[in-house]
């Protein structure tokens, strides 16, 4: 799995670089963020292409994978102290995590994948961290 890092880094960036150069400052009165569709459009398109990729390695290579869309702090109904304090720090990316959570729901695409599994809403009731 030594293409998960540079995938995961480069995520990262293109959020960076898309959400800096389109939000407006928390301080602009805004109430909020607006849903940055091309960071949701592109983040669901590089997972499913990660899919494809993936799934033609295991041909190659002779493996089988199962994938997991994970869950997330926003999910979650009851959060821990801890789990409290770090969705706030992650509080001004809120409504993009939610869009992509919301489009991953929604998409045929990856929903009618018998290998991708949606496990987002797996810990919503749990209390516990």
């Amino acid at each position: 799995m030594a293409f998960v890092a540079p995938i995961q880094r480069r995520l990262e960036s293109l959020a960076v670089r898309t959400w800096h150069s389109s939000q407006p400052s928390p301080t602009s009165g805004t109430q909020g963020y607006p849903l940055r569709d091309p960071i949701t459009r592109q983040t669901l398109h590089l997972y499913a292409s990660n899919l494809i990729l993936i799934k033609s390695l295991g041909r190659h290579y002779g493996f089988e994978s199962l994938f997991y869309w994970q869950p997330s702090l926003f999910t979650k109904r009851h959060r821990s102290p801890d789990e409290q304090v770090e969705a706030e720090e992650i509080s001004p990316f809120k409504q993009t995590i939610d869009g992509v959570y919301r489009r991953v729901r929604q998409s045929e695409a990856l929903n009618n994948r018998p290998r991708f599994h949606d496990i987002s809403a797996l810990f919503d009731d749990l209390e516990a961290p």
